[in-house]
């Protein structure tokens, strides 16, 4: 971030690539803006705008097939098959 929009102006602060700054206009190469307490101006090319929250799905509801008396073999066993009592 620099004082002026300028390569050769003062450099005001660092700000990482993840950083979410307060942007207030972006004007040809130059955006200004601030970031914890400092304001200044950042190279257009450096500022991504950020779009619309992106809201995953919910996950997919998985019924299984019931086995025509009432549902599936639930029990306490080890491997796969019948457990005939």
């Amino acid at each position: 971030m620099r004082r002026m929009p300028s390569v050769h102006s003062h450099v005001v602060q660092s700000v990482p690539a993840d950083a979410q700054i307060d942007l207030q206009s972006c004007t040809g190469d130059w955006c200004y803006g601030s970031w914890r307490g400092l304001s200044g101006y950042l190279p257009s090319f450096a500022v991504a705008q950020a779009g619309p929250p992106v809201v995953a799905p919910p996950p997919p509801v998985v019924v299984s097939p019931t086995l025509g008396w009432g549902g599936p073999y639930v029990g306490v066993g080890y491997g796969w098959g019948w457990r005939h009592w």
